[in-house]
């Protein structure tokens, strides 16, 4: 971690303990639902991957199927 990433951290640290318990909870909570949407957008783009690699795998491309067409001829 460089010393900027860390000054900005202990900047939310400090930020963090001066809020009430009822700040804290809430802003815990928030920050878990954001952590949980990137979570679900990540595997969501791996899904996405995957399944055009299965997609590729089974559906020969266009330039493939051109190409034994042509080597067929």
């Amino acid at each position: 971690m460089d010393g900027k990433s860390s000054e900005k951290s202990q900047k939310v640290r400090n930020e963090f303990k001066k809020l009430s318990m009822e700040e804290k909870l809430g802003t815990l909570f928030e920050l878990e639902m954001m952590t949980l949407a990137q979570g679900f957008e990540k595997l969501g783009e791996c899904s996405i991957s995957i399944a055009n690699r299965i997609f590729e795998a089974i559906v020969p491309s266009e330039k493939e199927t051109q190409d034994k067409q042509e080597g067929a001829q």
